[in-house]
């Protein structure tokens, strides 16, 4: 269990250091989110970041899940890479990705463990008013975290601009 849990932060600080060559007109933003899971079957809170742009390609997007059912709590810390994905003349702008993600599990009658595993994503983002942006995610987990997630969210301050062709918001 130390062994995995050293190399997620091991992972995660490469990711901070690759974050660091970011270019300096890249979006940020931060905000709440809400959802479901599956194995375990849960009722998720959360809270998601966009870090700006690493490498020029990816988005480093880490995010902080806590999640109640089945006679467990789960604190899942995500550390993320998204690529963009390119739709010409549309609203939204849609991604793919993955990272590390460490959960720890809290059980009721049995006490507490610590796994680490890979996890894989896609979503959307919609421009809202302003900076704001609204989120749609769904997560899967591969090795001992949870299987899958669909998350909504928030995502204020993001700055990024309207894809080319898009209407402007009233």
């Amino acid at each position: 269990m130390k062994r995995n849990t050293s190399r997620a932060a091991l992972a995660l600080a490469l990711g901070w250091t690759v974050q660091a060559a970011t270019p300096a007109h890249a979006a940020y933003g931060f905000g709440p989110r809400v959802g479901f899971g599956l194995q375990p079957d849960q009722f998720v809170v959360g809270a998601q970041a966009l870090l700006g742009r690493s490498l020029y390609i990816f988005r480093f997007a880490p995010s902080f899940d806590l999640g109640w059912g089945e006679d467990v709590t789960t604190y899942a810390f995500n550390g993320d890479f998204e690529f963009q994905l390119g739709v010409p003349s549309t609203r939204a702008r849609f991604y793919v990705g993955g990272g590390v993600g460490v959960t720890a599990w809290d059980f009721e009658s049995s006490g507490s463990d610590t796994e680490v595993g890979l996890d894989l994503l896609g979503g959307a983002r919609l421009a809202g008013r302003g900076s704001m942006e609204y989120t749609v995610e769904a997560r899967f987990g591969v090795g001992d975290i949870p299987d899958f997630r669909l998350l909504f969210g928030v995502l204020l301050g993001s700055g990024e601009p309207a894809p080319e062709g898009t209407p402007p918001q009233p």
